[in-house]
């Protein structure tokens, strides 16, 4: 039995089970979406690493034409 406010609500085994599995996959949502922000962050970094890294060196390579 549980209680909700001053009133009691029985959950069957069932029930538990359906609530288990939206749980789980609320979860899961949450840490594909964990995963996309990190590799996204993770592409800005590597753009700022780059742009910074091409302003103090130069372009890290040059064709042979370019002169």
């Amino acid at each position: 039995m549980l209680r909700v406010g001053t009133g009691s609500v029985f959950l069957t085994a069932g029930d538990l089970e359906g609530l288990s599995t939206v749980i789980r996959f609320e979860l899961f949502s949450a840490n594909q979406f964990r995963f996309f922000a990190r590799a996204i962050w993770l592409l800005i970094l590597c753009a700022l690493v780059w742009l910074l890294t091409s302003a103090v060196t130069g372009p890290l390579f040059a064709y042979p034409w370019s002169n």
